[in-house]
């Protein structure tokens, strides 16, 4: 659609008021009966009946989602007197005009000026505080575990991303009012220089910054590439996800929207291109699925696509609770989906463990997460000349990382998380690794509408999922090894705060076939027996080496001996000690 025949629309004037609102649905008691609009047609599983006289009444069929036992759903184009004349079709469930989420950040929240690094490194200061950090020193980085991100798309060739963007998805929804397919466009929308690698690309940024905190690799940043510094100097020099070493995958759901009166583009996510993004995060056998985006509008085709993903295909599902708290009167705003009981909704905590005020409140919050200020990855898109918003994209530079407030920015630090408790604990259960989450977290003092359970804890949530409640120690090492060969020492610990290893030798023999000459009494005299060892999150691998003394003549032969590993574990309220014997085969 072009940017002309979108201007023809005479409803074009409210995109911006509906789009506020959470919809584009107009008002419909004022529609006209013939009016073609856009349908979700919920109906019973495997009514075929009902499924042939929806698709014979629709003027157009756009999607078509079977969501196992849960429901079937028709998308399509109907006039408004047939699509209430289904409503009392036997074996129709419901039908519902599709509505349109909105990203949860930047206009919806606000861009930072400043992005502080946690107290004690150079990141963003949101890993730090809920102990991400620590977790990745421990070797808890989230291999194995698989995100979608359901945003604007992801940048796959991003310095701090592409080490880890899997595959992706877009959608065309077919809805007139929108410009087109989810599909990244190189035409110019919002932004200029957009380069598209794939359908998935992201032609925005939003869903590259959400992205960014889920999962980016842990690198060091440049200065240049970093913008948002107004008032404050960046003191962000490195960047990484709560889970750095997961697999990132696109879901781009977003559609550009042309509003004439405002002479500005803007992106929506149809409702029924998020249902069938979910369920192709859940078909695909992906662990986490994010969603940064969302409305006022609550609707079935989501809530049964929740259901079909999370009660049939286990998909833990996170969404940003919303960026209305400023205009919240009731304590009762949290935006959908995550208002739905199949999501964990987020809220946005601040480098001073407040709740922002923007971010949404109401008894469906379930935990909060940091999401002030956050810096994470960006596009390097531009501003265009006369763009109100040239200093945020910064019209002179195409920034590869910006500071950005919003629920939008939270949720992925809890995606993260999810991501890390699938990869690395004996959780399977999406119930269990969100009861988890919202059970280890720490109270910041703020209303359960506010910040529902309270602040995750990363180490808490791992420290629990492996069962932990007291310390224990575990060690495990073979009898026996040759000269030259290597030997593993596992160390099954939990409920630690520190593991360390001590090397002691016991005793080495030496046999001799004739009398040797300059040698002391000291058995050291005659040379070195020695271990080399590289520790990494649960084990110590050793390898003895033997460096005989050139003036020993004539030489040694060495029959072996016995080396002693000392294993203490400090615990927040007790220590243990543990030791292991390796005998040195001659």
């Amino acid at each position: 659609m072009t940017v002309g025949m979108v201007e023809e629309e005479p409803s074009r004037a409210d995109i911006l008021e509906n789009i506020e609102e959470g919809s584009l649905q107009g008002d419909p008691e004022e529609d006209d009966e013939d009016a073609v609009h856009r349908y979700n047609i919920g109906l019973s599983p495997g009514n075929e009946t009902a499924s042939q006289t929806v698709q014979s009444t629709a003027l157009d069929i756009q999607q078509e989602l079977n969501l196992g036992d849960v429901r079937d759903v028709i998308t399509g184009e109907f006039t408004r007197r047939e699509a209430e004349n289904l409503r009392s079709l036997s074996g129709v469930d419901y039908v519902e005009r599709d509505g349109y989420f909105l990203p949860l950040s930047s206009d919806n929240g606000s861009v930072s000026d400043v992005s502080p690094a946690s107290s004690d490194d150079s990141y963003p200061w949101g890993l730090g505080r809920i102990g991400a950090l620590d977790a990745h020193d421990d070797g808890y980085k989230g291999d194995g575990a698989d995100i979608v991100i359901i945003d604007t798309g992801v940048d796959p060739t991003h310095e701090a991303l592409a080490d880890n963007v899997g595959t992706g998805n877009s959608w065309d929804s077919g809805d007139p009012i929108t410009a087109g397919p989810s599909d990244c466009t190189e035409d110019d929308r919002r932004y200029v220089d957009v380069n598209c690698e794939t359908d998935w690309d992201d032609d925005q940024f939003h869903g590259t910054h959400v992205a960014g905190s889920a999962g980016a690799v842990d690198r060091s940043i440049d200065s240049d590439d970093v913008g948002g510094q107004y008032s404050t100097p960046n003191t962000v020099t490195r960047i990484a996800g709560v889970a750095p070493e997961a697999t990132i995958h696109s879901a781009a759901v977003f559609e550009w929207i042309y509003d004439s009166d405002n002479d500005i583009w803007a992106q929506v996510a149809p409702h029924a291109n998020t249902a069938d993004a979910i369920k192709w995060a859940a078909d695909s056998d992906y662990d986490v699925a994010n969603a940064s985006l969302g409305g006022d509008t609550s609707a079935s085709v989501i809530e049964d696509a929740l259901d079909y993903a999370t009660n049939e295909n286990n998909l833990i599902f996170v969404a940003a609770a919303g960026n209305d708290g400023n205009d919240c009167s009731d304590d009762d705003c949290i935006g959908y989906p995550a208002a739905f009981d199949a999501a964990i909704a987020v809220a946005n905590s601040t480098v001073s463990d407040d709740i922002a005020d923007s971010s949404s409140r109401g008894p469906e919050v379930d935990v909060a997460a940091p999401g002030s200020s956050i810096m994470s990855t960006f596009p390097p898109h531009q501003g265009p000349d006369g763009d109100p918003r040239d200093d945020f994209m910064g019209s002179e530079h195409g920034y590869l990382y910006f500071p950005i407030d919003g629920t939008s920015m939270a949720a992925p630090h809890v995606a993260g998380l999810a991501a890390l408790l699938k990869a690395h604990t004996p959780l399977e259960d999406n119930d269990e690794i969100r009861s988890t989450i919202e059970n280890t977290t720490e109270d910041i003092g703020e209303d359960e509408v506010e910040q529902g359970e309270g602040l995750v804890d990363v180490m808490a949530a791992l420290d629990e999922a492996a069962g932990a409640d007291e310390t224990t120690l575990d060690l495990n090492l073979p009898d026996s090894i040759g000269q030259g060969e290597s030997a593993t020492l596992d160390i099954d610990a939990a409920l630690v705060d520190s593991v360390t290893v001590e090397k002691l030798w016991i005793d080495w023999g030496v046999d001799w076939d004739e009398p040797a000459e300059n040698v002391d009494d000291d058995v050291e005299a005659l040379g070195k027996l020695e271990f080399s060892w590289e520790t990494t999150q649960n084990t110590v691998t050793l390898t003895p080496t033997i460096t005989p003394n050139e003036d020993v003549s004539p030489d040694p032969k060495y029959v072996g001996g016995e080396f002693r590993l000392d294993v203490t574990a400090d615990g927040p309220e007790e220590t243990i000690q543990d030791s292991v014997t390796l005998e040195i085969d001659g």
